[in-house]
This record gives C-alpha cells, sequence and structure tokens, in this order.
C-alpha cells in the first residue's frame, strides 16, 4: 500500500524500494513530531532524478497520515 501510493504521487519515489520505506517511517516521526513535515518531506524524498515539488510533499504527508504513519 505504502509503495502503491508514492508511485501513484511520483514513481520516482520509488526508485529503490527499501530507501523509500526508510523515508516513510522516518517521515512519520516528523509528521508526529510536529516538525516542518512538507521541508521534510521534500528533502528526504528529493533524489538525483527527482525534486520533490511543494504540492507533492504536501500529498506525500496527507497519504502518510491516513495510510501508514500510526498516529
Amino acid at each position: 500500500m505504502l509503495l502503491v501510493g508514492l508511485r501513484a504521487i511520483d514513481p520516482w519515489l520509488v526508485g529503490d524500494e527499501d530507501e523509500a520505506i526508510d523515508d516513510a517511517r522516518n517521515q512519520c516521526s516528523t509528521i508526529n513530531g510536529g516538525g516542518d513535515a512538507d521541508a521534510t518531506a521534500k528533502s528526504r524524498f528529493s533524489n538525483p532524478a527527482h525534486e520533490v515539488t511543494d504540492d507533492e510533499a504536501k500529498t506525500i504527508n496527507r497519504m502518510l497520515k491516513v495510510a501508514f504513519c500510526p498516529s
């Protein structure tokens, strides 16, 4: 479900499946900890092949909140 959701946002987000899962787990800590989740998602999920946009960062965080991050 997680990888499908990230691929739906942009396939480049899942260039390395293990890294994408680790990034998602770490992003949950930011989301649940009250940090700047959008800025962190942009930084965390960007890679040499794809720079995450502001809209993609917001979408990543919404998807993670609903489908992956424990509350």
